[in-house]
């Protein structure tokens, strides 16, 4: 589908007319299956690609019809009914499923198409060459000698109409066996065989011209009851096969069969032949087991129809069956939308797939799959944000018959369906969806979020109280300020494409990649779009977006100067020579956080691997941590400052370097004082003090800690750095990607989960004479 643009004409396998694309969304480079059906169709899908089909052996209900056109004749020659219900009686699920389905032992069948109703008139090009006539030569004719050979007497009676004189071999019936064409008939055929390139094609080299298979509906069935009454036969079951022993002939045909809504089943056979009495080996056949709706229709002569068995009536329809499905590689892909009712259109093989495709698609399949069951709502951060969208959703859903009331915000689909669309500018208005139900929530550009707590409390609404499978969908782009969240969710923890169990929720999730050079429609629209993107800002920030590369540390107050492999260090002994004291930042319903450090005194000092290393005076290093969370990001353990007070004593007896500990600073609200206590003075009773901060001001502490990690990146280095123990994991965690405060860029977000980056702002404010010198506050 690489090809397709939007309002591009495909086949509606509902009418045997067309459908309109309506959009089209790339879905990036994804693990593809081939999909193999018993008739010897096939296609290569997605996982998550839908169809239509239905569990082989479940009942069926009758359908009505609705004879128009072209249509009429379908009915009338083929047995189809046009706008059937019939449609509405299939399951639409994934690969995924069907897979499933097959382990397990069922059987799966998706419905044939109606009878495709090209508007090419299948003369056009080809002369008068009449449609039966052209298959009785494909069938039993010498084209080198322009001669058919005629056993039937309405096949000589047809012959005879049209000018062609009869040989003198005779049949056993006592009737001339061959016919050669003559006059006006033989400079047509002719003709028609040198357009095509079949004038010395012999039996096993003969094949379908290309015109033939998008004739209108007429010329195509004419052509194939011509091939059938030469070619085809009917056993004593009244079951129709067609034998050649040309491959291209053969294969030619299953595909005329497939564009009448008919299955096939292909069979290959040696064959052999008596001379003189010596058995010869003789060419290999190919055979197709046909199925129509009328399969007496495939043949013009009485004495085959009259054999003939019908293999649909009014309970009963024709299913092309699910074989195997087996990995194809990883490929680009794009998922489209169509206007069709059903969500249905015509792919390779005239096989009957469904539409899909992203949040928007995603609402068109949820919306027909579940009808007025369906309860959906889709969010955006900002109210300007969701006005986007909205134009986008305009675009799709009202070519297909949805309509939106304002007042509401409210988008309802035809089968009752509906879709909110709402904005969580504030993280408390998630507050406001407690105790909702709905079967599918979206979340447009989750990046935008800085922290993962509204998103958590929307996905509480995610049940359904008549049984409609829920799901949840998160779509957004490395770099903004909710990175970090998002990678340690739904990236780090598997590989792209892999689902794998939430730990934190128990629901399955996967992680489903998507990057600009997948985007092919996109850039021939606009292939000036990556140069305008290089222009936009930092070059992290533009990598980010280009390759959708989560690996990167973006959208951090600190992500342009954090390098892992320079800031991160292996632990090592602490010289005596340096100081050694301790940060804290309070919490309780929020982490708190104790780190510390050791102050270099400007001497060379050896690490654990032997090699002697230099940092200058005052350079701290983050030797050990101590966060207070419940395993869920910006979650505390809500325990008391006596509490926290005892699990440092504790730590610090274990520590090596435990009597050179001194008191450090801390946050400033320790030292507020209520019911004339404060936090510092109950932790200075249970035997840990600390020093205030040397300064409040926010800004210009994270100025400072930018200027050490700065200094840090310079070799040789000339001024005080930071670095930090390979050991402490939560720094590591969420100082490199700590976001920053959309109204102050200068600021880190508030929200965000920044207890440990306080802790270390409180200790590169303080310089370390401060430390040794002022008065300790509560002990």
């Amino acid at each position: 589908m690489g090809d397709l643009q939007l309002g591009q004409a495909i086949t509606d396998p509902t009418s045997g007319g067309v459908c309109r694309v309506v959009a089209i969304f790339p879905q990036g480079s994804v693990p593809t299956y081939r999909v193999h059906f018993d008739d010897g169709g096939s296609t290569e899908v997605g996982m998550q690609h839908l169809w239509t089909y239905r569990p082989r052996g479940q009942g069926h209900e009758r359908f009505r019809e609705k004879p128009s056109s072209q249509r009429t004749y379908a009915q009338l020659m083929l047995g189809q009914r046009a706008l059937q219900d019939r449609w509405n009686w299939f399951h639409v699920g994934t690969t995924e499923e069907i897979s499933q389905l097959l382990q397990d032992g069922i059987s799966v069948g998706i419905p044939v198409t109606e009878p495709v109703l090209y508007t090419v008139n299948g003369r056009t090009g080809s002369g008068q060459m009449p449609a039966y006539l052209a298959g009785l030569l494909l069938g039993d004719g010498s084209l080198p000698n322009l001669r058919i050979t005629a056993c039937e007497h309405e096949i000589r009676a047809y012959l005879l109409s049209l000018g062609f004189h009869p040989s003198l071999a005779l049949h056993t019936d006592g009737h001339p066996k061959e016919w050669t064409a003559a006059g006006p008939s033989r400079r047509m055929i002719d003709q028609w065989l040198r357009n095509h390139g079949l004038r010395k094609a012999r039996s096993w080299e003969k094949f379908i011209p290309n015109y033939v298979f998008t004739a209108d509906l007429q010329y195509r069935l004419e052509f194939v009851q011509g091939l059938m009454d030469t070619d085809g036969y009917v056993d004593d079951r009244g079951r129709c096969y067609f034998t050649s022993t040309s491959f291209a002939l053969a294969r030619g045909m299953r595909d005329l069969i497939w564009s009448l809504g008919g299955v096939t089943y292909w069979r290959e056979r040696d064959t052999g032949y008596c001379y003189e009495g010596e058995y010869r080996q003789g060419r290999r056949a190919y055979e197709l087991y046909i199925r129509l709706a009328r399969s007496c229709m495939l043949f013009r002569l009485q004495r085959k129809q009259q054999r003939c068995t019908e293999t649909q009536d009014d309970n009963n329809f024709l299913l092309r069956t699910v074989d195997r499905i087996e990995p194809a590689g990883e490929k680009s892909c794009q998922c489209i939308a169509v206007n069709n009712p059903y969500g249905l259109y015509v792919t390779d093989d005239y096989l009957v797939t469904h539409n899909t495709a992203g949040l928007i698609g995603k609402v068109l399949q949820h919306a027909r799959r579940y009808g007025a069951r369906g309860r959906m709502i889709l969010f955006r951060r900002t109210f300007d944000e969701l006005s986007e969208v909205q134009e986008q959703a305009e675009q799709f859903f009202t070519p297909l018959g949805a309509t939106y009331l304002t007042s509401k915000r409210v988008w309802s689909f035809p089968g009752g369906a509906q879709l909110r669309m709402r904005y969580l500018e504030r993280d408390s208005h998630a507050d406001h969806y407690a105790g909702h139900s709905y079967s599918l929530i979206l979340i447009d550009e989750a990046g935008n979020f800085p922290h993962a707590s509204p998103i958590d409390k929307i996905s509480c609404g995610l049940r359904s109280a008549q049984g409609v499978p829920v799901q949840m969908i998160l779509t957004g782009n490395p770099g903004g300020v909710g990175h970090n969240f998002l990678k340690r969710r739904y990236i780090d923890p598997a590989p792209p494409n892999t689902p794998f169990v939430n730990d934190r929720n128990g629901n399955l999730t996967v992680f489903i990649p998507s990057r600009l050079q997948d985007n092919i429609l996109g850039q021939q629209n606009d292939p000036h779009y990556a140069e305008r993107l290089r222009g936009v800002g930092a070059d992290w920030l533009v990598k980010a977006w280009l390759s959708g590369d989560w690996d990167i540390v973006a959208g951090g107050l600190l992500d342009d100067l954090w390098r892992a492999d320079i800031h991160i260090v292996p632990p090592f002994d602490i010289p005596h020579g340096w100081a050694i004291d301790r940060s804290f930042d309070y919490g309780s319903s929020h982490p708190f956080a104790v780190i510390w450090w050791a102050e270099s005194d400007g001497n060379p000092f050896p690490m654990r691997d032997g090699t002697i290393r230099y940092m200058p005076k005052g350079t701290l290093v983050a030797i050990a941590e101590d966060y207070g969370w419940n395993g869920r990001p910006n979650e505390g353990v809500r325990l008391p400052a006596t509490e926290i007070a005892r699990r440092i004593r504790d730590d610090e007896r274990r520590m090596p370097w435990g009597g050179r500990i001194r008191p450090g600073p801390a946050d400033p609200s320790i030292y507020s004082y209520m019911d004339a206590r404060s936090v510092a003075d109950d932790m200075a009773r249970s035997g840990v003090s600390w020093t205030a901060a040397a300064s409040r001001d926010r800004v210009s502490g994270w100025l400072q800690l930018r200027n050490m990690l700065q200094a840090a990146l310079i070799e040789p280095m000339q001024e005080p750095g930071l670095f930090v123990f390979e050991t402490c994991r939560q720094i590591i965690r969420t100082l490199p990607v700590l976001p920053r405060d959309e109204r102050n860029m200068d600021d880190c977000d508030t929200d965000a989960e920044d207890h440990l980056a306080d802790a270390i702002r409180y200790r590169v404010v303080t310089k370390r004479s401060e430390v040794q010198m002022q008065k300790v506050i509560g002990a």
